[in-house]
């Protein structure tokens, strides 16, 4: 007769519960106890099973958070392209309105541009553009287009979230349309 929480050998006691872990146990009732102890693995067995299944549930867990984690920077990599694209868009658009198709001198500029609600669609979104997007007012179309898209400083980006360095590819449309507005632009007389 072994105890069947505990193994313990309960032949011979005076009671009726088990003096190693308190169960009760009846001498006459077969289910209260065993025949004969358990083996060390069956006794462990439910410990085993716990603590895997613990891992198991961890290790999805795990997985499941940087799959979400690498998603969710992407997104947010993703979300500053955009804002870098949707803010050369409006710079590209004030130069070719402007009749000396100027640099911006601001954000509020930009933001009385007629638009198709690209940069004020969403509560907040400007806002969040400006967070994002750095704009050097300080500087002339004529400055800007002695850079690169690669070597720009009139529009940068401020790091963030998988995303290290800026693009030159997503300022090469707001290039080439500012270069075809300077081409417009009446060229000076030489002087002889």
């Amino acid at each position: 007769m072994f105890c069947s929480a505990c193994n313990f050998d309960l032949r011979g006691l005076p009671t009726s519960t088990c003096p190693e872990c308190g169960r009760a146990f009846c001498a006459t009732n077969a289910a209260t106890f065993l025949e004969r102890p358990r083996s060390t693995f069956a006794r462990l067995l439910p410990r085993i099973l716990l603590v895997a299944g613990v891992v198991f549930v961890l290790g999805v867990a795990g997985v499941g958070y940087l799959l979400y984690s690498g998603a969710r920077a992407t997104m947010r990599a993703e979300e500053r392209l955009q804002a870098t694209r949707v803010v050369g868009d409006l710079i590209a658009a004030y130069v070719e309105k402007s009749p000396t198709h100027s640099w911006p001198t601001s954000w509020a500029e930009l933001e009385k541009l007629p638009h198709e609600g690209c940069m004020f669609a969403w509560p907040g979104q400007a806002a969040e553009y400006k967070a994002i997007v750095n704009i050097d007012f300080t500087m002339t179309t004529a400055q800007v287009l002695k850079q690169t898209p690669a070597t720009c400083t009139a529009v940068t980006v401020t790091p963030g979230p998988s995303f290290s360095g800026f693009p030159a590819l997503e300022l090469e449309p707001m290039f080439d349309r500012l270069h075809n507005a300077a081409d417009k632009l009446p060229t000076q007389p030489r002087s002889p």
